[in-house]
């Protein structure tokens, strides 16, 4: 090794498995031939576990890098806030409500209109045959009061009569 701080960061980089095979066991025999290199591997180790068991124990923790600290708070920044998404599904709830009325509403009145028309078609038939059951009919008009009609729905005959005397007579 060149000098005592290339050592150090090459004793570190062996502990945080940041080497390659060949300089890995480099440093493996280093640890074993130099007692420097032993005491620094030793301290490093300790030091290494003094920190695992506080991080474990009391819940302590090694300080976030800067670059992880600043992307969590833009993160937060770019994420949509609670009222964001909770004022985005209302409006979403709002508008499904819109479209169905806009649906149910011109369905309704289609119903209605059947409603009726059925109804009215009903009337009309209880009508019709209760007029076919009658034997004979007698119709008065109101724009000539003097006119009387007679049906005999029976006979298949109708009469006309009038109160006045037909042309020339």
């Amino acid at each position: 090794m060149k000098n005592r701080m290339d050592k150090l960061l090459k004793i570190q980089a062996y502990f945080d498995n940041e080497l390659g095979p060949a300089e890995a066991r480099e440093i493996e025999q280093l640890l074993v031939s130099e007692t420097e290199a032993q005491r620094i591997g030793d301290f490093i180790h300790k030091h290494r576990e003094t920190l695992r068991k506080l991080d474990l124990e009391h819940g302590y923790s090694l300080p976030i890098p800067f670059e992880v600290y600043w992307a969590g708070i833009r993160s937060r920044i770019t994420q949509p806030s609670m009222i964001d998404v909770i004022s985005g599904a209302i409006l979403d709830f709002v508008e499904r409500v819109r479209l169905i009325r806009r649906t149910v509403a011109p369905v309704t009145v289609i119903a209605v209109c059947l409603i009726l028309c059925i109804l009215a078609g009903n009337a009309l038939t209880r009508y019709r045959s209760r007029v076919s059951n009658t034997k004979f009919e007698i119709v008065a008009l109101v724009k000539d009061p003097g006119v009387v009609t007679y049906r005999d729905w029976t006979q298949g005959v109708t009469l006309m009569w009038f109160p006045y005397p037909a042309n020339g007579e």
